[in-house]
C-alpha cells in the first residue's frame, strides 16, 4: 500500500477544524436569533470558499512537485495521470491504480515505482506483495 501522507494530514485537519461558528450559529439560530444567524452563516461560508481556494492552490503545488520529483513525466501517461489522482486517493496500491486510471497492470505498477523512487509516494505496509504506498 502507498499513500501521500500530505493530503491525508490536510483531510484530517479540515475535518477537525474551527466549530465555534458552527456552534454559535445553532444556537442563534435555536434561540431564534436569524439575523445573527445569517451573519455567522455568511462568514462560515465566506471563510470556507477562502480555504477551500488556498487549498486548491496548494493542492496544484503539490502536484506540480510531484510531477517535478517524477522528471516531468509524459502527459498522458499512468505516472503524470497518478499524480494528478493522488489528491483524489491519497492511498493507492496496483489493484486501486489499474482501476481508477483504466490502465494495465504493468502500467500501474511502473507508475507507483515511479513516484515511489521519486518520493512522490512511500510504501506503508513494509511487504513485498500487495503493498500499499502513502503521499509523503
Amino acid at each position: 500500500m502507498y499513500a501521500n501522507v500530505v493530503a491525508m494530514e490536510e483531510a484530517v485537519r479540515l475535518a477537525t477544524g474551527p466549530r465555534a461558528l458552527n456552534v454559535n450559529g445553532l444556537t442563534a439560530y435555536r434561540d431564534e436569533r436569524f439575523e445573527e444567524w445569517a451573519t455567522t452563516f455568511v462568514r462560515a461560508t465566506s471563510a470556507s470558499v477562502q480555504r477551500a481556494e488556498e487549498l486548491g492552490g496548494e493542492i496544484e503545488g503539490l502536484q506540480a512537485a510531484w510531477h517535478e520529483q517524477a522528471k516531468h513525466p509524459r502527459a498522458g501517461s499512468a505516472a503524470a495521470k497518478l499524480t494528478s489522482m493522488l489528491p483524489v486517493h491519497p492511498v493507492v496500491n496496483v489493484r486501486t491504480t489499474m482501476e481508477t486510471l483504466g490502465v494495465a497492470e504493468e502500467a500501474a505498477r511502473r507508475a507507483i515505482d515511479l513516484l515511489s523512487k521519486a518520493g512522490a509516494v512511500e510504501e506503508v505496509t513494509g511487504r513485498l506483495r500487495s503493498r500499499w504506498p502513502d503521499s509523503p
